[in-house]
């Protein structure tokens, strides 16, 4: 464990510190039953397996039930203050509680069979042999612990590596639309030209700025309704917007950059392939602890529609990569489903408010 003195951690979390919440019900369980599984262990190498000697096993039972709850209690009383130690060191105290604990178990239990008569006087070498074992299983566990705690944090490092080579599929997209847009807009309406040059600046600036998986929903309705304005300077009155999202809260966490192909996409797809263009409506709303953002836009007549399936590629890569962005994030939990009904195509995205651990 010589290489994680070099790492500090910032935050009592599991993914920044080692040490995870050893109070919570599924821990507390865990520890239980290796306390018994140690008990049993240790109850056939000094009384052997059968005829099991219960009167002893139990007393060892106990033993072990009441060091290893109360090493989890003591661990997770100072596991804030610890967490923001060198690792090593935390570590350390971490090792020298439990073994605090175990002498103190091991005394206590030696005065209490003498006070009793049970088994009168003191024995060094039962204080020693206790310590020994704790000492012994408090360094495998540690040592797991740590182990589980560098997987994880591999895990979540490939996570957003992965992510971010998604999003950055979407990225280039935004950008040469947006040119494109722009390049109209020169030479009749330079004004238009400068402001939309300006969305695109603030749009890309903060995308550049933070490197986060997660935005708020405000945040991004934000860069929406900028992206929005600068498709509307090329399509006018043909392009139409309506939000229903008055039940979102304007910090609940989203996917970055996860709506804005969607919007995209039904531009594309839809409104600039109608003469008259159309209305996209963006439905967002909480539904217990899932949230679900649903975009839908009008489609060109059939025939129109099969002679651009070459071009809808785009749509599926899109739609695809948001697909995936949602399973590695969320898991099985996150979904997006697509659907088209009476001349209307509808994206849906679901997703819960807290990702997966």
């Amino acid at each position: 464990m010589s290489e994680i003195g070099k790492t500090r951690s910032q935050h009592p979390d599991s993914d920044s510190f080692f040490l995870p919440d050893l109070c919570n019900t599924q821990s507390l369980l865990v520890l239980i039953i290796l306390a018994e599984l140690l008990a049993l262990v240790v109850t056939s190498l000094q009384r052997g397996l059968w005829p099991m000697d219960w009167q002893y096993f139990s007393l060892v039972s106990l033993f072990c039930l009441l060091v290893f709850l109360s090493s989890a209690a003591v661990l997770c009383m100072v596991r804030g203050a610890l967490s923001h130690l060198p690792l090593l060191l935390a570590a350390s105290v971490c090792y020298a509680l439990v073994l605090c604990v175990v002498a103190l178990y091991s005394l206590s239990g030696q005065w209490l069979l003498s006070t009793t008569g049970s088994d009168p006087g003191f024995y060094p070498e039962r204080l020693l042999q206790h310590l020994f074992i704790g000492a012994v299983v408090t360094g495998i566990g540690l040592r797991y612990l740590y182990l589980n705690w560098q997987l994880r944090l591999r895990e979540h490092s490939e996570m957003q590596a992965r992510i971010q080579a998604l999003q950055s599929r979407i990225q280039p997209h935004f950008l040469f639309n947006s040119l494109n847009t722009i390049a109209s807009l020169i030479d009749d309406s330079p004004r238009e030209a400068e402001l939309a040059v300006e969305d695109l600046a603030a749009l890309f600036r903060a995308n550049l700025q933070d490197s986060r998986v997660f935005s708020q929903w405000s945040a991004e309705r934000d860069l929406c309704e900028r992206y929005l304005r600068i498709e509307s300077m090329r399509l006018g009155e043909r392009l139409q917007v309506q939000w229903y999202d008055a039940s979102m809260k304007s910090e609940t966490p989203l996917l970055s950059l996860s709506l804005q192909p969607l919007l995209e996409n039904a531009i594309l797809h839809g409104i600039q392939r109608l003469p008259d263009g159309g209305c996209i409506i963006v439905r967002a709303s909480i539904d217990g602890e899932q949230c679900c953002i649903a975009v839908e836009n009008p489609l060109p007549d059939r025939s129109a529609a099969e002679r651009s399936l070459v071009d809808a590629s785009g749509n599926h890569l899109a739609c695809d990569n948001l697909r995936h962005r949602l399973h590695s994030v969320y898991g099985d939990r996150g979904q997006l489903r697509l659907s088209e009904q009476d001349q209307r195509f509808r994206v849906e995205m679901r997703f819960p408010l807290v990702p997966e651990a």
